[in-house]
């Protein structure tokens, strides 16, 4: 799985699924390798973004859609008094290499295409890195939902800037097509689609 999806959505789940299905043992392992990189047989069932076209020997299906929205520490917002897209000049816009247009996008979406320009940038190199950035005050990350309603709930980060929430990618599950009638990979698959709803 992507390690920012296994860290934020998946492992606080697992519990449920653990509990339906007590004899089935996973090994979680994260990675952002594409799917042909990875050696046959190496994995039962793999959780990527989708894919413009579907990868050979595979089955796949969405199961959880997610939108992206600024969201920065309580206290870095009320600091910079953040309430609109242009607002965000002022801040440090925090961007990741694994999603590496997503700030450009949403402000074009948000009518505030030179924000980008004007505002400070800091970057790394995977996407739970500049979460973490944010929830210390560090910037805005630009923040998917359900991926981080817990963080949300909790007041570790708030979303204060009015504007759109924008459509990202959905998380798939992928399946090597031999394994596609697999007992316990259908089941966890089946569970994936039912938490995602």
């Amino acid at each position: 799985a992507l390690p920012t999806f296994a860290m934020r959505w998946l492992l606080p789940r697992l519990t449920n699924f653990q509990a339906r299905l007590s004899n089935v043992e996973l090994q979680l392992i994260t990675s952002d390798e594409p799917l042909s990189k990875l050696g046959k047989g190496s994995f039962h069932i793999a959780i990527r973004r989708e894919m413009a076209a579907m990868p050979k020997g595979f089955v796949a299906a969405p199961f959880l859609a997610e939108t992206e929205t600024p969201v920065c520490s309580p206290k870095l917002a009320r600091s910079l008094k953040l309430k609109t897209p242009a607002d965000l000049a002022r801040a440090t816009l925090l961007h990741a290499e694994t999603r590496p247009n997503a700030w450009s996008r949403w402000l074009k979406v948000a009518g505030a295409a030179d924000v980008e320009q004007r505002a400070q940038r800091q970057r790394f190199d995977h996407f739970y890195m500049a979460l973490q950035a944010a929830s210390d005050g560090l910037g805005v990350a630009l923040g998917p939902l359900p991926i981080i309603a817990d963080d949300l709930a909790s007041g570790r980060l708030v979303a204060p800037v009015r504007g759109p929430a924008l459509t990202s990618k959905s998380y798939c599950w992928f399946v090597p097509e031999d394994l596609s009638d697999n007992p316990a990979v259908t089941a966890f698959c089946q569970w994936l689609v039912e938490e995602g709803a």
